[in-house]
């Protein structure tokens, strides 16, 4: 791979390249992986100060994954919330699309919610009232009553919903890393009310000041979007 600004080509270049082996009888796979930049994209002014961005280095390596053995019915990809006024823990289950709900002392096995295809991201809203699972190959979020467990919405998104989080005003806001967007969704109505562009493999949500910021994977970047316009203020790297 090879990254450049295509405004100052000459002041960012960036390589990389990578290689998996896989061994699929012992459950794992080696990733050997080299890079290689000379970055001097100067100083940028953000909403957290000024920024620098400049280096040279180099880098290599090898890494060595193990894929865990199922843990009862559930597989290794997991996702959690916790719901610590009620006492619960409420965990992914991947590959069988539905999230187990656990006594987060005893870890019992205390009820299972039926989700769409490859739950990924889990949030609790901070008032307590929603649970929300992002629901990555079925394009979609479902959204529970956090009380009851009974299911409320399931509510059509972007392209490969992954990673999402409640801003403190109470929406829901969603990570598509399928069409590099994010879709804001009122979680009482069960209806998007925004969709906001942001870069390549928007994989994380967090929320301070007033503003949301999104990690863009692909793109090394970050978004940040106003919480009141839901307009783009800058993306960052």
């Amino acid at each position: 791979n090879a990254q450049t600004a295509p405004d100052k080509p000459s002041a960012v270049k960036v390589l990389s390249g990578s290689y998996r082996l896989p061994l699929y009888a012992q459950r794992s796979f080696f990733d050997a992986y080299a890079a290689w930049s000379d970055v001097d994209g100067g100083t940028t002014s953000t909403v957290a100060g000024a920024l620098s961005f400049a280096g040279r280095g180099r880098l290599a390596g090898v890494r060595g994954t193990l894929l865990l053995p199922r843990w009862g019915e559930a597989d290794q990809r997991l996702a959690l919330a916790l719901d610590a006024a009620r006492g619960r823990l409420f965990v992914s289950d991947w590959y069988n699309a539905r999230l187990w709900v656990l006594d987060a002392e005893s870890l019992e096995v205390l009820r299972e919610l039926e989700t769409g295809a490859e739950p990924a991201g889990i949030a609790l809203s901070s008032d307590g009232r929603f649970l929300a699972s992002a629901e990555k190959d079925a394009d979609r979020v479902s959204v529970w009553d956090a009380e009851t467990l009974e299911v409320l919405h399931r509510v059509n998104v972007g392209e490969r919903p992954y990673g999402l989080g409640f801003a403190p005003d109470g929406r829901l806001f969603v990570g598509n890393v399928g069409s590099n967007d994010v879709s804001v969704v009122d979680a009482a109505a069960g209806a998007v009310v925004g969709t906001v562009p942001v870069g390549e493999r928007p994989y994380g949500v967090a929320f301070a000041g007033g503003r949301a910021f999104v990690t863009n994977q692909y793109a090394n970047s970050l978004s940040v979007i106003d919480l009141n316009t839901l307009e783009p203020v800058e993306e960052v790297g």
